[in-house]
């Protein structure tokens, strides 16, 4: 209802934003209330991403309330997607012009816990999206604690793979490549479940792996093409494993749950059992990551026959590790 108030108040012409952010505004910042400032920033931050170029007013209200000294952290931790995901839209980018907001965007991502990036795309803020995923991704390395990444989301597919190719370059020249690029993996892996159009595990197999960090490996200098072609075969390795374990807990948490609606007739346990192994076979044949593995190989032995090496290193290197090989088999006939 408060945030029916407010966008009432808005729709009138006449409205005094200096006047409402005094009053009513100032209303809900009391103790008692300050709990209806998650709705209000909600709505108008829908309603902005409605009202696009029209919509200057819903922005200084919002930037009001949560800059306010006696606003309460947890409104920008609640409200932080709908705010970036407003600040961030090409529809309301001409009422930005004209309202400041960058002080709003820092102060969401500091409750969001996370440096914020930069807005244009460019090499250096591909490097320190990088910078920021490895150091994430070490932490949850060493505590098992999945890495938050949620400003990441924002940021299209091609970004955040740019950010994964950066840190690829940086993982390159470590002591450690296994450790460091089971730490990329993870990033790449949870960089995907903030991406569903397109699902960003299959596009850096099928388009980002063979267009742009093939072709940068050939152009690398000899002496520095070994580790780039490994670290990038672990980095692909690693993530299809996550991928697939997390495919086949699926199914397995299919498996219990169907298991359990069988009738538990004694005679029948033998069979039962056989006909639910060729069935979680078939499933986990059936996987995408199984899927995307066969098909990487076939782009991989493409890339090898038109005399480029890389394609055969890395295809080598992936069958030489035993977890891969053994998890995908159609990877080596394909």
């Amino acid at each position: 209802m408060a945030a029916s108030l407010f966008s009432e108040a808005l729709a009138n012409k006449n409205t005094d934003v200096h006047a409402l952010i005094s009053g009513p505004v100032a209303y809900f910042f009391e103790p008692l209330f300050n709990w209806c400032l998650v709705g209000i920033v909600r709505g108008l931050a829908d309603e902005a991403l409605r009202k696009g170029h029209r919509a200057g007013l819903h922005l200084r209200v919002i930037q009001a309330i949560v800059t306010d000294a006696s606003c309460p952290q947890v409104v920008w931790r609640i409200c932080g997607r709908s705010i970036l995901r407003m600040l961030d839209s090409k529809s309301v980018r001409v009422a930005l012009e004209l309202v400041p907001h960058d002080d709003v965007k820092a102060m969401v991502y500091g409750a969001i816990g996370i440096t914020e990036p930069s807005e244009t795309p460019s090499t250096s803020s591909n490097s320190g999206m990088a910078s920021t995923l490895l150091q994430l991704c070490a932490k949850t390395y060493a505590t098992r604690v999945p890495p938050s990444i949620a400003a990441f989301q924002f940021y299209p597919p091609q970004n955040k793979l740019e950010a994964v190719h950066s840190a690829l370059l940086s993982c390159a020249k470590s002591s450690d490549l296994a450790r460091t690029s089971r730490q990329l993996a993870i990033a790449l892996f949870w960089l995907a479940q903030t991406s569903r159009s397109p699902p960003l595990i299959p596009y850096f197999i099928n388009s980002y792996l063979p267009t742009n960090i093939l072709p940068s490996i050939e152009r690398a200098l000899p002496t520095e093409q070994t580790n780039l072609a490994n670290v990038t075969a672990l980095l692909v390795g690693y993530t299809l494993l996550t991928s697939f374990r997390s495919e086949r807990a699926v199914i397995d948490v299919k498996r219990v749950e169907g298991r359990s609606s069988f009738s538990m007739d004694v005679s029948h346990d033998d069979e039962h059992e056989r006909r639910e192994r060729e069935l979680l076979k078939e499933a986990a044949a059936s996987c995408p990551s199984v899927l995307l593995a066969t098909q990487l190989a076939k782009r991989l032995k493409t890339y090898a026959a038109v005399g480029k090496p890389t394609g055969a290193l890395i295809h080598k290197r992936l069958l030489a590790v035993p977890q891969f090989a053994s998890n995908f088999p159609g990877f080596a006939s394909a």
